[in-house]
């Protein structure tokens, strides 16, 4: 985020995108969405909800075939109908990838001092040993819409810097308006530098939109993500096999009316643009892949099931769409087909973390004490 089930279940969750165009918007409010873009969980996307209180788009995500949006909160990305990774929180949430072990259902336990190496044989990095014996269960989707996110506006415990149409940096100015905004559109748009990247063959580090309905000051909250091998919205998928045990790290820069509170909507070039679209202005074209699942999805809908030729068929979009021209999207993209295998809305076992100085030099520069809390 069975067959029939997970379509329907799929394209809840992939409706989670996110984009805050309006949301702390000196303005007032227009209806748009935060993050801008959301994609059914089967179609491989996520799906965004409007915020009232913003005039951005929504997230979109990626999904197998067969999902449909959700309505996106203008400036967050989140599935309010999306299906809930795990209601308990921190129940069995699935066999750890790492030691074969299952979580337990009372409480989120590290995995304590010993830091196996990764699948590439180099030492795991120590600030993110395994989460293992416990941990909260989640679920994942998709989206790039290049909107202005929620925390582009500005937000007492931080704030994230916006970039204009040529991915020029708006600096400390967080008055800019959202290009995502229907009524009064401006130049602020998502920075290209908020792609996702690789720090190793299993671990990784980028951005994400979470639930509209998080905690107060959610902007610039990190979190460290263990895929699991299962998706819930893709059956038997086999980028989520291949993803198994790995790491992402990342920090909440947007939220979503769309998306639930155990769901990460990741910001991945070419992951669909969802409800808002701000991207077609920005990069001045329209090949954009499905609006609800992106290049992923737009392959699958070729007749394309083999995973290697899918990851070929998502690769050539990113290199048709992005070039050289837009380097480090084309480089986000390129990291979605080699590092996160095309996965499609793969599952998670999850815990907040203080955010590392990877993120907080891209993103919001915030120092908070974690949460053992499984609700984002």
């Amino acid at each position: 985020m069975r067959r029939s089930l997970l379509l329907a279940v799929g394209l809840i969750l992939n409706l989670a995108a996110c984009s805050d165009a309006e949301d702390s918007d000196p303005r007032p409010p227009t209806g748009s969405s935060e993050a801008g873009a959301s994609v059914p969980p089967d179609a491989g996307g996520t799906g965004q909800v409007p915020d009232a209180s913003m005039s951005g788009p929504g997230p979109v995500g990626s999904g197998d075939a067969g999902s449909s949006p959700a309505p996106r909160d203008a400036a967050a990305n989140g599935d309010a109908t999306s299906p809930t990774p795990s209601d308990a929180g921190r129940v069995d949430a699935a066999t750890d990838a790492s030691t074969g072990s299952k979580p337990d259902a009372t409480t989120l336990v590290d995995s304590g001092s010993t830091n196996p190496p990764d699948a590439g044989g180099g030492p795991r990095d120590p600030r993110f040993p395994p989460i293992t014996n416990t941990g909260c269960t989640g679920a994942t989707t998709r989206y790039w819409d290049c909107c202005k996110p929620h925390c582009g506006w500005s937000r007492p415990e931080g704030s994230l810097t916006t970039c204009n149409m040529s991915d020029g940096s708006w600096g400390a100015n967080l008055n800019e308006g959202s290009a995502c905004d229907r009524a009064r559109p401006g130049n602020a748009f998502m920075c290209h530098g908020n792609a996702p990247w690789a720090a190793s063959s299993t671990l990784s580090f980028g951005f994400a939109a979470v639930s509209a309905s998080a905690q107060q000051g959610v902007c610039g909250k990190c979190y460290q993500l263990q895929f699991t091998g299962r998706s819930q919205t893709s059956g038997n998928d086999p980028g989520s096999a291949a993803l198994a045990g790995k790491t992402l790290v990342v920090q909440a820069t947007n939220i979503g009316g769309d998306v639930n509170r155990k769901q990460f909507d990741l910001l991945i070039p070419g992951g669909g643009v969802g409800q808002f679209n701000a991207c077609s202005s920005q990069w001045g074209m329209s090949d954009l892949g499905e609006q609800y699942g992106g290049f992923l999805l737009a392959c699958k809908k070729k007749g394309i099931s083999d995973h290697g030729a899918l990851k070929n068929c998502v690769m050539q979009s990113c290199d048709r769409v992005f070039g050289t021209r837009l380097g480090k999207l084309a480089a986000g993209c390129r990291w979605f087909v080699e590092w996160f295998e095309v996965a499609d809305n793969p599952d998670v076992v999850f815990k907040q973390v203080a955010c590392p100085e990877e993120l907080k030099s891209r993103g919001v520069n915030r120092n908070f004490s974690p949460s053992s809390a499984c609700e984002i």
